[in-house]
Parts: C-alpha cells; structure tokens; sequence
C-alpha cells in the first residue's frame, strides 16, 4: 500500500496501480471474513469490516472517473457498491455507517454507467473472454432473469474456448458473492454453467486408461518466465502492443523446443498477467 501510494503521487492517473491498491483494499476485506464457516457470522463480520471494504470501492471509483473506457476498475466498483448494499440492507440494521451510506447512495449511477461502458467494450472486442465476463458479472447484479445471466457466461466460455483459468477466475469471483448470500438465482445461474464447463474441461484432460503413461525423467526441468501484460488501448508509450503477440507466442515457443520442454518439466509465471504469462 505504502509503495503504490508513493507511486500514485507522483503519477496520480496510473491506472496500473489505482487496480492494484484497490484489489489490496479488497483482499483484507476478504480476509476479515472468508474462513468463517457460519454463513450469518461470515456475513456479519463482513459488514463490519466495511471500511475496507467502502476503501476498495472508493479507489475502484477512482480510477473508474479517470477513464470510464477502464472496465476491470468499474465492474469491480459496482460488484463492491452492489455488496455493500447488500450487506447494509440484510445485517446492517436501521443506524447505517455515514460512509456506508455515501458510497450506497452512487449505486443508480453506477448501474447505468458501467453497463454502458461494458456493452460497449463488448461492441469494440467481441472475442475477447474477459469482456463478455465482465458483462455477465454486471448481469449477476443487475439482471431480472437468472436466464440471462447463464446466457451470457455461455457466450463467454465459448469465447474462451474452454481455458480452465480464465473459467476458474470467473467462477472463484462467483463464490466470493454466494459466500455472502448475494442475489442467490442470479450467481447460482453462472456458477451452474461455469460448473459444467469446468467439469468437461477437466475430464478432457484426463489420460485415457489405454494410453500409455510416459516414464518419468531422471532430471527435470523447471522454466520460469515473467512477462507483460498486453498494452491497454491508452498507454502512451508502447511495451506489449497486441500486433506483437504471434510473435511472443513464436519465441515462447522456440524457446520451450531448444530445450526439448515436456510433461515431465515444471513451467511457472510470475502472476496470471493477460499477455505474457498467458501466452
């Protein structure tokens, strides 16, 4: 926190580190509450950790006025406002925290302006998964048919192709909400589809019985990288533009080969970052 505040003084529109200062808020959020096993205690130590929890919002907000294109800072700001609510009307009792209330009051903006700016995102980049995720997830807050939320998780899983960590992201953000009793139908919608793809994924990956297993190598390999994330449309200056990314994917790869990487070798990335690490 401390060093992503120094950074933000000196450069105060870094949307990089606004998301990132505001995810930290969140995961202390998350850990007042998350090993709680009792669902009303979990929900009532979740609301009253809500400081944290209004911190996250408002540094979501933050970024989100400074570039309302930035759709990870404003579905997370609705998601949390929409939380907040939640929790305020279901354990919050009739004397409600000033902040609290601040925060509660910017919901009926909020709605209107984040599913624009998704839909529109949506418009700009069809095919890509987190996209058509982030407009499911405003559905799971904002829609009235349970059925349109599991429409929309479905066009995004076949966007993704099937990539089990781009569908295990969306389905851990879902169990964050049903943990809290958040809009049961609507999560449990997207949790059923995400569900049911996950488990084809995961049995397609499973060696067949006749197929033989391979003998073990006396000596493995371990292969750790760490890459970019792709460029945003707005960055100044370019470090990952997205016209780069078959080439990446090319040098990755001769790099594995030269090596004659396989199955028995152990692969890891520094985070989960949409460009490098992916790749």
């Amino acid at each position: 926190i401390v060093k992503l505040e120094s950074l933000l003084r000196d450069a105060p529109d870094d949307m990089e580190s606004i998301s990132y200062l505001a995810r930290i808020y969140k995961e202390i959020w998350w850990d007042h509450w998350t090993p709680i096993a009792e669902q009303g205690e979990r929900m009532r130590v979740a609301y009253s950790a809500s400081n944290w929890l209004v911190k996250s919002i408002e540094t979501y907000l933050l970024g989100y006025r400074i570039n309302l294109n930035h759709v990870y800072s404003g579905v997370n700001a609705l998601t949390l406002v929409a939380l907040l609510d939640h929790l305020s009307r279901t354990v919050g009792g009739d004397k409600a925290d000033a902040d609290v209330e601040a925060v509660r009051r910017q919901f009926t903006d909020l709605k209107g302006a984040v599913r624009l700016a998704v839909e529109a995102e949506v418009q700009r980049n069809p095919n890509d998964y987190w996209a058509m995720a982030s407009l499911a997830e405003v559905a799971v807050n904002l829609a009235e048919d349970p059925d349109e939320v599991a429409r929309l998780y479905k066009k995004a899983i076949t966007i993704s192709r099937r990539q089990m960590f781009m569908l295990d992201s969306s389905m851990q953000q879902l169990k964050q909400l049903d943990a809290l009793a958040f809009r049961p139908p609507f999560v449990q919608a997207g949790m059923n589809v995400l569900n049911e793809s996950l488990q084809a994924s995961r049995q397609a990956n499973e060696p067949r019985e006749e197929q033989p297993q391979a003998k073990p190598a006396t000596l493995s390999q371990v292969f750790l990288f760490s890459g970019h994330m792709i460029d945003q449309p707005e960055r100044a200056e370019p470090r990952f533009p997205p016209v780069m990314e078959d080439e990446a994917r090319q040098r990755i790869a001769q790099a594995l080969d030269k090596f004659n990487a396989d199955a028995n070798d152990s692969a890891v990335t520094a985070g989960a970052a949409c460009g490098g690490d992916i790749l």
